[in-house]
């Protein structure tokens, strides 16, 4: 199983499920179209409360066959909760370079630093999803469109 976003396995209202053949999973390139392991998706399971605000914006991927662990490929432990504020975390995707540039054939990596969600709510000055998780980087460094679902 992979956790992902919602909003990518998901259309339509009411939702629906994104059908598998138009799913697919890449782990252990920096190429977004080349090497590492390219899996089939066999099933996907999104959390019955998402809407369209981002509440409960996660997702399971039921993968055709396990992922092989390797130097470039392994699990993570899940968290029990939302990190506090001030916790550096990683996350990286092949989304679009800037807000309407194409997306990076090569896998960006960037640091970011999380919110809880008071402070999330000041720093967007607006409503914050109590299921939310919230991270800032600084205006040069982060994600954007087409990263949403990746690792964090």
């Amino acid at each position: 199983w992979v956790v992902t976003a919602a909003h990518c396995v998901v259309y339509d209202r009411p939702y629906k499920k994104i059908p598998v053949e138009f799913l697919s999973v890449r782990a252990g390139s920096a190429s977004s179209s080349s090497g590492g392991q390219y899996i089939a998706v066999e099933d996907t399971i999104f959390h019955p409360d998402y809407a369209p605000d981002f509440s409960h914006d996660i997702a399971l991927v039921k993968l055709a066959k396990p992922l092989e662990f390797n130097a470039n490929v392994s699990g993570i432990q899940m968290a029990s909760e939302n990190p506090k504020s001030g916790v550096l975390v990683s996350v990286s995707g092949w989304g679009r370079i800037s807000y309407t540039g194409p997306m990076s054939p090569l896998l960006k990596h960037h640091t970011l630093v999380s919110l809880d969600n008071k402070d999330c709510r000041k720093w967007i000055n607006g409503y914050v999803p109590e299921s939310a998780i919230c991270f800032v980087g600084s205006a040069d460094n982060g994600i954007c469109n087409g990263d949403s679902g990746g690792p964090l």
